[in-house]
């Protein structure tokens, strides 16, 4: 799916100032399009019979990495129901501290002097960090929002790519059935977000400026009024 479709899709996002839409679905990848990361495991496999595993590749081989069972299931069962994204809602002005650092359970976090990260307890935690699955929980967050009295323009979200993130963590994972939220017990690094998205236009060029600069392989969107730009190629 090209991006200039991507952004035609999600126009709506930010189209009605009182009555803020997070409707996640349309800012991801065309989910049918995907192939699962076992199905490409196997392909991989293949084409690399002859070749010698690091130990670094064998972390991330799911037939040899059995300290992560729990993990890979709750990998298929997020792929049979066609979910290859989960996501993360931050204050915006954390965007440049997550880009440097990654997402981190708030006791793992770095700060320097006059650095200030403003920690959000919806699906932050001391120990562990929650992703949610899409938008059958949403309701739960505005909730929360209105409760603490969040403005919605400093609203950021941060898709994470499933496939990515397994690559990149150590840890299993846990899955809650009843909030719908995946629980990661690690850092979530960079490498595993697909996209970020915001209304802020000082932190959308901030943001900007950070990823052209490190080169990060992710997408960020600025949106506001209906109108979304693309902030990296």
């Amino acid at each position: 799916m090209g991006w200039s479709r991507r952004i035609k899709k999600i126009k709506e996002y930010f189209s009605d100032e009182n009555q803020p839409n997070l409707d996640i679905s349309k800012l991801s990848e065309d989910n049918e399009k995907k192939t699962p990361f076992f199905n490409r495991f196997k392909k991989q496999k293949k084409s690399n019979k002859s070749s010698t595993l690091t130990n670094n590749k064998k972390r991330n081989n799911i037939f040899l990495n059995f300290r992560r069972r729990s993990t890979i299931q709750i990998i298929k069962h997020l792929e049979n129901k066609n979910i290859f994204n989960l996501f993360f809602y931050t204050d915006v002005s954390n965007i440049t501290l997550i880009l440097e650092q990654g997402i981190k359970p708030s006791s793992q976090i770095k700060l320097l002097p006059k650095q200030e990260y403003i920690v959000w307890t919806y699906l932050e935690h001391a120990t562990y960090l929650e992703l949610e699955l899409g938008n059958s929980t949403r309701h739960f967050f505005w909730k929360w929002c209105a409760e603490q009295n969040v403005d919605v323009n400093k609203i950021a979200i941060i898709s994470v790519d499933i496939h990515k993130l397994f690559q990149s963590t150590i840890k299993d994972w846990g899955l809650n059935v009843d909030t719908n939220r995946v629980q990661i017990y690690e850092t979530i690094p960079v490498e595993a977000i697909d996209w970020i998205l915001v209304k802020d236009r000082k932190m959308f060029r901030l943001a900007k400026l950070y990823i052209d600069n490190q080169r990060l392989k992710l997408k960020l969107f600025q949106g506001n009024n209906g109108n979304i730009t693309l902030g990296s190629d």
